[in-house]
């Protein structure tokens, strides 16, 4: 769910392809950013929530930071350090995502609301499970190809704050 105040509910992307991200416990922390074309959002207001198609059912809980803003970018022709990405900002969500369900969408209720005023939008997400991951549990998200907009950065032990991420067309679907 894209919920935004005075705006109807948005689905950005279909798809029929799956992986563990953003929100992962297959490495022990996991970064993902992608990019959202201002034309394909179509509104401006205030995003509330956000949410991701599961492929698989889970009982994982996995701590996660999101962070948005809204870019000039049209995509991720390089990979940059997480650090570089979410520099100056504020998570607008940090909790624990508790488990999923196959086929159904994972609903993010932001604690600080966003206010979209009509760029292309940056989500970001910090997975920070912890040690070497759980291969066995992790969730897996529904995802439609998107050249060059989704960057994905994944380490065990400890953070990838530092490490360069890939970039690749794995653009996560999000209602």
């Amino acid at each position: 769910m894209f919920g935004m105040v005075n705006a109807d509910l948005l689905t950005l992307g279909t798809g029929t392809e799956y992986l563990p991200d953003p929100i992962s416990c297959w490495y022990g922390y996991t970064r993902s950013a992608s990019i959202y074309k201002a034309y394909e959002i179509g509104v401006s207001g205030t995003i509330t929530q956000i949410a991701y198609q599961a492929q698989n059912t889970t009982t994982s809980a996995i701590p996660i930071k999101v962070y948005m803003k809204m870019t000039t970018d049209t995509n991720l022709l390089r990979a940059e350090h997480w650090l570089t990405l979410t520099y100056g900002l504020t998570p607008v969500y940090q909790g624990t995502i508790y488990g999923t369900t196959a086929g159904a969408w994972k609903t993010i209720t932001l604690t600080t609301p966003f206010s979209y005023t009509g760029s292309n939008l940056q989500i970001l997400i910090e997975s920070n499970y912890g040690g070497v991951g759980n291969l066995a549990s992790a969730p897996q998200w529904y995802f439609s190809t998107a050249d060059n907009m989704h960057q994905n950065i994944g380490a065990n032990n400890s953070p990838p704050n530092y490490d360069d991420g890939f970039v690749n067309s794995w653009r996560l679907m999000l209602d």
